[in-house]
């Protein structure tokens, strides 16, 4: 499961990354998660690759909120496969390589999609549930506040209204 793969060099670039303490107990904790669910997957295998119905059990075996069930590890393998590919994408240096990372990061998305069907994550659930706001009524709001802190400057004080 290259999903695995990719999670893992997410979460290790992560911990090469951290200085704080807590930052780093956290990221060596996710390391550890990783490599638990890609032993997990080994077990599994037949021949090269693992069946999907063996994912798919591991899926619908726990709750994917608790961070210590295998099903939690599968949920943010998948999330972090996901950043990882992205983050491949933003840095990639040819178009092919653009394509290649796209392409891995649909089969991440489609996996995902079939494994936890329309699960959200808070960040995405927040902006499902945002707001939109058009360009022009953005660039008006942003007149409006310009006009104001002109305002503000030239008075010399604050309207705290």
């Amino acid at each position: 499961m290259e999903a695995v793969a990719f999670a893992l060099q997410d979460r290790e670039g992560m911990l090469g990354c951290v200085t704080e303490p807590a930052d780093v107990q956290r990221s060596r904790y996710e390391v550890a998660q990783v490599r638990a669910l890609k032993e997990t997957l080994k077990e599994k295998r037949v021949g090269d690759d693992v069946p999907l119905s063996e994912i798919d059990l591991i899926a619908q075996a726990g709750d994917p909120d608790n961070p210590n069930s295998i099903t939690g590890a599968l949920w943010r393998t998948l999330l972090w496969a996901i950043q990882d590919r992205e983050a491949m994408i933003d840095g990639a240096g040819t178009i092919t390589d653009r394509k290649v990372a796209q392409r891995e990061l649909n089969a991440i998305w489609r996996l995902r999609k079939r494994l936890f069907g329309d699960r959200r994550t808070d960040i995405e659930a927040f902006f499902d549930n945002a707001d939109t706001i058009s360009f022009s009524e953005l660039k008006g709001r942003n007149h409006i506040s310009s006009a104001i802190r002109r305002d503000e400057q030239s008075t010399g004080h604050e309207d705290n209204g």
